[in-house]
C-alpha cells in the first residue's frame, strides 16, 4: 500500500512541476514539405532568416557577366582593323590658318571650299544673323564678300584714307555721283562714310533695316563689316590656291612629259 502512495504521489508531482512541451515530442508522421510563396506575394521578395535562400529561389538569376579581358591578354589587332593612314599632301608644312573666321569643323576645308559654303560657315553668325542675310539675297560666303553695297562702302572708306579737307583744286570733275543719292553727291568722302545707309543709291528701305538688325547702320559701319571682309578675302585669296596634292601634281608633270 505505501508503495503505491509513493509511486502515485512522485508522477503526480513531476507531470504538475515540469510539464512536457508537445511540440518537443516527435511524431512518427513524416514532415510535410513547405513550398515557397508565389512570386506575386509581398512576402516572395523577402528571404526568411531561417532558411535565407528560400525567397531567392523565384526569382531569375542575373545573366553572368563577360569578364573584362586586359589590355596584354587580348589579341593583337590586325592589320585590317588598324586605321587607314593617310598619303601626305603635301601641305603639311604649311602654317596658315583662318581659325579665328570659319568654325572649327570648316579650317581644314581648301578656300574654295569654304566660298561656297553657307553664311554660317563664319564665326559669329547665327540663325538670327544668317536669316537676316538671307533677307538681302545673301546665303554663301561667297555672296557675302561679292555683295555690291558692301564692295561700295569699301571701296568709299579705302579712298577717304587719302583725302585732305578742303584740298580739292579748282576745275576737278572727279565724282561718286552714281554711288550715292542725290543730297551726298557734293559731299566729302569722309561726310559720306558717316551718312546713314540709306546715303547708297539703290539699296532700299528694306535692306537698311536688315543692316540695321546687325549692328549695321552708316556707310563706315558697312566698310568695317568683319563678315564681308572675311568672305571678300575668302572668295578673293580661293583663286590663288592650289587645289592638288604633290601626288596629284606628280602624276600630272608625269603625263605631260608623256604627252
Amino acid at each position: 500500500y505505501y508503495h503505491c502512495f509513493f509511486f502515485f504521489f512522485f508522477f503526480f508531482f513531476f507531470f504538475f512541476f515540469f510539464p512536457l512541451d508537445p511540440t518537443k515530442i516527435r511524431s512518427s508522421r513524416p514532415k510535410r514539405r513547405s513550398l515557397p510563396l508565389p512570386f506575386s506575394s509581398p512576402f516572395a521578395q523577402t528571404p526568411s532568416p531561417l532558411r535565407p535562400f528560400a525567397a531567392m529561389s523565384t526569382e531569375e538569376q542575373p545573366p553572368a557577366k563577360k569578364a573584362k579581358m586586359d589590355e596584354e591578354d587580348a589579341p593583337p589587332a590586325s592589320e585590317e582593323d588598324a586605321p587607314p593612314t593617310s598619303e601626305p599632301t603635301g601641305w603639311e608644312d604649311h602654317t596658315m590658318n583662318i581659325s579665328e573666321a570659319v568654325m572649327k569643323d570648316d579650317e581644314t576645308k581648301h578656300l574654295s571650299a569654304l566660298k561656297d559654303a553657307p553664311v554660317q560657315t563664319l564665326q559669329g553668325i547665327g540663325k538670327v544673323a544668317a536669316e537676316a542675310f538671307a533677307g538681302l539675297g545673301i546665303e554663301t560666303v561667297d555672296a557675302l564678300g561679292q555683295y555690291k553695297f558692301f564692295r561700295m562702302a569699301r571701296a568709299l572708306a579705302a579712298l577717304a584714307e587719302t583725302e585732305t579737307a578742303g584740298g580739292r583744286l579748282p576745275g576737278s570733275v572727279m565724282n561718286v555721283d552714281d554711288a550715292v543719292d542725290k543730297e551726298w553727291e557734293a559731299k566729302s568722302l569722309t561726310e559720306i562714310l558717316d551718312a546713314p545707309t540709306e546715303a547708297l543709291q539703290g539699296i532700299g528701305k528694306e535692306a537698311c533695316e536688315l543692316l540695321e538688325s546687325l549692328g549695321i547702320k552708316t556707310v563706315g559701319d558697312l566698310a568695317k563689316c568683319k563678315y564681308c571682309r572675311w568672305a571678300e578675302a575668302i572668295t578673293t585669296m580661293a583663286g590663288y590656291e592650289e587645289l592638288k596634292t604633290k601626288k596629284e601634281c606628280k602624276m600630272d608633270a608625269a603625263m605631260r612629259r608623256l604627252s
